[in-house]
């Protein structure tokens, strides 16, 4: 009897565990877009948009990727790529009302970090994590008219490329303030 319950305890773990599952990483890092677009096959439609900073952008809803899942749900995947190499994959959520889905994925994915006092929904601020040859960061923020959670991941291996992406973006943006 003791089997029994156990074999089913064991079973339920288990597919709670798949169906809460997501595999948006269809493909490695340093992949090419006709990689990607093998991964994701005809489930989705979709091109690469190009901007002028050198990079190119394949956005795809995450129920694509994961179909029902309670966390992601809403979310899109944005993989970036330079150089026809994938060097950053994000997942954003915007909403209009505080949400910590992003967060509760990340935690129960990467592990937990420190806040201040109060609910996941309130939590503005980001955290970052390095698990292998990964580096992974999580940011909460508050935007014209709701809220959005962002989760982006890159490989160490293109961190001076990823820098220097974001370095174009960003002295485009302060042009823009002036």
């Amino acid at each position: 009897m003791r089997k029994i319950i156990f074999f089913i305890i064991s079973f339920l773990f288990i597919f709670t565990s798949f169906a809460n599952s997501c595999n948006y990483l269809i493909s490695s890092f340093g992949s090419s877009k006709e990689q990607l677009e093998n991964g994701i096959g005809n489930k989705f439609p979709g091109r690469f948009i190009q901007n002028q900073f050198g990079g190119e952008v394949y956005f795809l809803p995450v129920e694509i990727l994961c179909g029902e899942n309670k966390l992601l749900n809403g979310s899109m995947v944005h993989y970036l790529f330079l150089n026809n190499k994938l060097i950053e994959v994000k997942l954003e959520k915007f909403s209009f009302q505080n949400e910590a889905n992003i967060m509760n994925y990340s935690i129960k994915k990467f592990g937990d970090f420190k806040r201040p006092v109060g609910s996941k929904e309130n939590f503005r601020g980001n955290n970052f994590w390095n698990i292998g040859n990964r580096e992974i960061e999580y940011v909460s923020t508050d935007i014209e008219g709701g809220h959005v959670e962002l989760l982006a991941i890159i490989s160490k291996l293109y961190s001076f490329e990823i820098n220097e992406y974001y370095e174009k973006v960003g002295k485009w943006l302060d042009s823009q303030n002036q």
